[in-house]
C-alpha cells in the first residue's frame, strides 16, 4: 500500500514536482527487484478539508493525484481512490488533514475489501516444502492465487489454490503461472537434486588456527543418501562425519566419494600469525536494529560488497560474541557512504562486566582503524552516534576485530566463579534433519535453552524447566515452534542457566 502525495503539495515540496512520477516508479522497481512481483497499491491520498501547515488540496486533487493515476497504469498496479471516498466525510479530519480513530477504521476496510476482492493474476504465494532432495525422496508444493485465475505448473492446468506431491531425479525448475482479465504473474522453484556421492557440505570450523597454537580444527561433511564411499585424504572415512586435523601450517585437505556420481571437494584450514586474524568473521552478534535485507551477519561475512545497514534512530549498536577470550588490540570498522562521527568500544566478559572502554570522535567514513585497544574479554560492543545522514541509518560493509588468545585463568577474580554448566557442540553437525545437544548442569535452577536463526529470530524453545545437577541431552529435529521444517543454514542454540549463557554454532543441512 503507497498512500503518498498529502505532505508533497507542501510548496517547499511540490517545487521538486518534476520528479514526482520518477521517484514513484522508481519506489515501485525497488519493491519488484529480484523478480519480486508484490500485489501493489498505488493509493489517491484524501482531501485536504483545511489549508495547514501548507498542504493545498487543489494541488492534490488536479497536479498530484493525476501524476499517481499515470503511475498506476505504466507500472501495472492496482489503486484506492481514498480523495473520492472521503470527499464527503470532512467530519473525520478534526484539523482538515489528519483522520481521526474513526476514520481510520474505515480506511482498514476499504482496504481490507480490496485486497479481499483482488482481481485474478496474482500469486498469493507458491513455495515447497523442501528446494532440495534425495534418492527415492519426495516433496510438496503449495500454491494459493487470487481468485479467478487461470493457473498453470510448469505448463498444466492447476487449481487457484492446491498442493502436489514432486520427485524430481535431477534439478528442476517449478513455474507456477497465474492469469487474470488484467494481470498476471509468475513464480519459480529450482529443485535441486543430490544423487547418492554427491557432497553436500564439507567444511573446517575454525577454518583459521592460530600459528604455534597447536589448535585443531573440526572438518565436517554430509553426503548425499546412498554414498557407498568417502575417503579423507585417501584414507577410509565414514560418509558422513567428522575429524579434527591439527596442521602446523596452512593446509588443504580432500574428501572423495563415490555412488551414482563421484565428487570431491577440497577444504582448507590457514595457520596464520594471530595478529593478521579476523576474529570477528562468521561470530554471532545482535543489534539494536537491521533493514530487512541488509541484516548483522552481513558486516561479519568478510565481503566488502555486502553491509548491515540500521534503522535511523540516531543511536544504534552491535554486540558480537567472539566466543573464546582474546586480548584485543585493533577494531577496523569499513563504512559506507552513512557512517558515524562517534564510536564507542566496550569489551565485557561472558557475565557482562566491562573489562575495557574507550571512544572516538573523529569518524570522517571510509576506513576507521582502532589500533590502540587493550581489552581481554569475549564480548565486543560497538556504539555508533553522530549519523553523516539524518534521516537514514548507519552502512557498516565489515567490521574487523584482531586480537591474541590468552587462557582465562588468573586474568582476573571476576572470572573465576564456577560456571553453572558445561554445553557441548552439538553432534551430527552438520546434520540432516536430526541433531542432538549434550549439557552438564551443577547447580540446581531454571535451564533455558533456545534456538535461534543467524538474524537473532527465535526458532524454538528446547528446554525452559528447573532441572537438577546432572547430565542431560536434548535433540532438535530441525523444526520450528509451530512444528513447520525450517531451512537450510547456519543456526546459534543458546543456554542460559543462572546469570550464565553459553551459544553455539550448529549447521542445518537439507
Amino acid at each position: 500500500m503507497i498512500l503518498l502525495g498529502t505532505n508533497d503539495s507542501k510548496p517547499q515540496n511540490w517545487v521538486f514536482k518534476n520528479d514526482f512520477y520518477k521517484d514513484y516508479m522508481d519506489m515501485i522497481a525497488v519493491f519488484r527487484k529480484d523478480g519480486r512481483n508484490p500485489q501493489i497499491y498505488a493509493c489517491f491520498p484524501p482531501p485536504a478539508f483545511n489549508q495547514n501547515w501548507g498542504i493545498t488540496d487543489a494541488i492534490i486533487h488536479y497536479q498530484i493525484i493525476p501524476l499517481i493515476d499515470s503511475v498506476q497504469h505504466a507500472a501495472k498496479t492496482l489503486s484506492i481512490n481514498f480523495y473520492d471516498y472521503f470527499r464527503d466525510k470532512g467530519n473525520y479530519f478534526p484539523d482538515g488533514i489528519h483522520v481521526n480513530a474513526d476514520g481510520y477504521a474505515l480506511m482498514a476496510n476499504v482496504v481490507f475489501d480490496s485486497i479481499k476482492n483482488s482481481p485474478a493474476g496474482f500469486i498469493r504465494y507458491f513455495y515447497s516444502q523442501s528446494n532440495a532432495i534425495e534418492k527415492n525422496e519426495s516433496t510438496y508444493l503449495y500454491w494459493k492465487t487470487s481468485p479467478g485465475s487461470q493457473v498453470t505448473l510448469n505448463g498444466n492446468v492447476a487449481n487457484e489454490t492446491d498442493s502436489l506431491l514432486v520427485s524430481p531425479f535431477q534439478d528442476t525448475t517449478f513455474t507456477l503461472n497465474a492469469v487474470g482479465h488484467r494481470f498476471s504473474d509468475t513464480s519459480s522453484i529450482l529443485m535441486k537434486y543430490y544423487p547418492p556421492g554427491k557432497i553436500r557440505y564439507a567444511a573446517a570450523d575454525p577454518p583459521i588456527l592460530d600459528l604455534g597454537s597447536n589448535d585443531s580444527s573440526f572438518i565436517s561433511w554430509i553426503t548425499a543418501k546412498g554414498t557407498t564411499e568417502a575417503k579423507f585424504n585417501n584414507s577410509s572415512v565414514a560418509v558422513n562425519g567428522g575429524i579434527y586435523v591439527t596442521p602446523k601450517q596452512t593446509t588443504t585437505y580432500s574428501l572423495t566419494t563415490l555412488g551414482e556420481i563421484s565428487d570431491t571437494s577440497l577444504i582448507t584450514v590457514k595457520v596464520l600469525e594471530s595478529d593478521s586474524i579476523n576474529r570477528a568473521v562468521h561470530k554471532p552478534a545482535q543489534v539494536s536494529s537491521f533493514f530487512r535485507y541488509n541484516p548483522v551477519e552481513y558486516a561479519l561475512d568478510g565481503k566488502p560488497d555486502t553491509y548491515w545497514k540500521s534503522q535511523s534512530a540516531e543511536l544504534q549498536y552491535i554486540t558480537i560474541d567472539l566466543e573464546k577470550y582474546y586480548t584485543i588490540q585493533r577494531i577496523v570498522l569499513h563504512w559506507g557512504n552513512i557512517f558515524a562521527s562517534k564510536t564507542y568500544i566496550i569489551i565485557s566478559d561472558e557475565n557482562g562486566n566491562i573489562i575495557h572502554q574507550k571512544s572516538y570522535s573523529n569518524g570522517d567514513g571510509g576506513i576507521d582503524d582502532m589500533n590502540d585497544l587493550t581489552g581481554y574479554g569475549r564480548f565486543v560492543k560497538i556504539l555508533f552516534m553522530g549519523k553523516s545522514v539524518a534521516d537514514s541509518g548507519y552502512i557498516v560493509n565489515e567490521i574487523e576485530i584482531y586480537g591474541t588468545p590468552k587462557s582465562i585463568q588468573g586474568v582476573s577474580s571476576q572470572n573465576n566463579a564456577v560456571p553453572a554448566f558445561t554445553v557441548e557442540q552439538n553432534y551430527p553437525n552438520p546434520f540432516n534433519p536430526m541433531t542432538v545437544i549434550n549439557y552438564t548442569i551443577t547447580h540446581q535452577g531454571v535451564v533455558n535453552l533456545v534456538v535461534f536463526d543467524m538474524l537473532g529470530r527465535k526458532v524454538t524453545e528446547l528446554v525452559n524447566q528447573s532441572q537438577n545437577p546432572g547430565s542431560y541431552q536434548v535433540s532438535w529435529n530441525g523444526q520450528n515452534s509451530m512444528g513447520f521444517p525450517v531451512s537450510s543454514g547456519v543456526y546459534l542454540y543458546k543456554i542460559t542457566a543462572g546469570k550464565f549463557t553459553k551459544t553455539r554454532k550448529m549447521i542445518l543441512v537439507r
